[in-house]
């Protein structure tokens, strides 16, 4: 009985000693980040800087995750890792040069924009791979197919998504990007729809990643005015059009405009 007990434990250590364990998707560090620093759609990065140990907590449980990991992500944890990746170089980022106060007269003093290589100079180390946030949008983001993520990552600036108070999490990531994308297309400030004019004005953010709603809009409508990327945008934000704002839409002669994109950044300021 001894030696059988003995030889199991003996197989159970040399399965975790050859194959590892696994990623952990619950991503718990990175949750107690967004819980307690982010407060409507907005972050506290002054308090955060206090909490670098509990950062570089959660930098370090994205990096955990191995090469056999990521190959054998299913695409729910794809499109959770690498939106909460993304999310957690954009807190590292900016808490890493906060507070920001430059003097680049094209963006608010405050914009992740004043911090030179915001976007390529900063990294994280996923799998063999050290990667910034522009390798992850465009390498591994946009590739997944899903162009609602947009409205999920944090660009770290006013004319962004709504930062989201918890991680992304693959059990339930179809009904969390449904919500951002829902709370981003029905707030006036990203889209509005002036009927007597028969004018429609949209966050510039569908002007700069138009095309990647081409492949699951453009089919549900299209508007003869107008190209294949403003249908599958309108299809889209049209889901939550009033009757009187649809009205617009049955004319086909509406004008599109779009916001200036704010690049002030999106934290709590009192």
């Amino acid at each position: 009985m001894h030696r059988a007990l003995v030889a199991i434990i003996f197989m159970f250590i040399l399965l975790f000693a050859t194959s590892g364990f696994a990623f952990d998707h619950t991503y718990t560090q990175l949750n107690m980040i967004l819980k307690e620093y982010v407060r409507d759609g907005k972050v506290n990065y002054a308090g955060l800087t206090k909490e670098k140990d509990l950062l570089k907590s959660a930098v370090r449980e994205i990096e955990a995750v191995s090469e056999s990991d990521l190959k054998a992500f299913v695409h729910p944890q794809k499109l959770a890792f690498w939106t909460n990746a993304y999310n957690i170089l954009t807190l590292k980022v900016i808490v890493e040069n906060y507070p920001i106060n430059g003097n680049n007269s094209l963006y608010p003093f405050n914009s992740i924009r004043q911090i030179e290589g915001a976007f390529t100079s900063t990294y994280l180390t996923i799998g063999k791979t050290r990667m910034n946030l522009h390798m992850i949008l465009h390498n591994f983001i946009r590739p997944l197919g899903e162009p609602r993520l947009i409205f999920c990552i944090n660009l770290g600036a006013l004319g962004g998504a709504a930062v989201r108070s918890e991680a992304y999490d693959p059990l339930k990531i179809e009904s969390q990007i449904a919500e951002q994308t829902k709370n981003f297309i029905t707030d006036p400030a990203r889209v509005k729809v002036n009927p007597d004019a028969e004018l429609i004005q949209l966050s510039s953010l569908f002007q700069i990643y138009g095309k990647d709603f081409i492949g699951k809009y453009y089919n549900l409508g299209r508007y003869p005015h107008h190209s294949k990327e403003e249908c599958a945008v309108i299809n889209l934000v049209g889901t939550e059009f009033n009757a009187d704002q649809k009205s617009v839409l049955e004319k086909e002669l509406f004008t599109i405009q779009y916001f200036p994109f704010d690049w002030a950044l999106n934290e709590i300021t009192s």
